[in-house]
């Protein structure tokens, strides 16, 4: 048992582990809403950001966006950059979290479909903490 931990610790390091976390929550995030599109199109509705005809073609967007930036993290293509870009989705979801709290709009964050609802707080803060480590992992890469 002793040997497979050591051979798993020299294998993956702590900034290849945080990579493939954060490129696993973007696959999750990205296939729940598309589970429940519907829904998510609703929640952006009702965010007051985007009417009916604007919320789909953006709802979409995301939604590639998430699969691609997870696909790319996971094989390790230009991580610097997809770090980079993965920190500006994060950073453009937290906005909208911070715009429906500081408006008192009560939609729950639908960033997991609808396996997982959280308040707008909760997902700016985990919003925050995953630009953080994109960041803090960037910073890391080519050094």
């Amino acid at each position: 048992m002793k040997m497979t931990l050591t051979r798993f610790n020299n294998s993956i390091s702590k900034g290849s582990l945080i990579q493939i976390i954060i490129s696993i929550l973007l696959l999750i995030s990205a296939s729940a809403k598309l589970l429940s599109i519907n829904e998510f199109y609703a929640v952006l509705v009702a965010s007051g950001l985007f009417d009916k005809q604007l919320a789909v073609p953006f709802a979409k967007i995301f939604i590639a966006l998430e699969f691609l930036t997870s696909i790319l993290l996971y094989f390790k293509v230009l991580p610097k950059l997809i770090l980079n870009g993965c920190a500006l989705l994060f950073s453009t979801f937290a906005a909208y979290h911070a715009w429906n709290w500081f408006q008192g709009i009560g939609v729950p964050c639908t960033c997991f479909g609808a396996l997982f609802k959280m308040p707008s707080q909760a997902g700016f803060i985990l919003n925050l903490g995953l630009v953080t480590l994109c960041l803090l992992r960037t910073t890391k890469i080519g050094s």
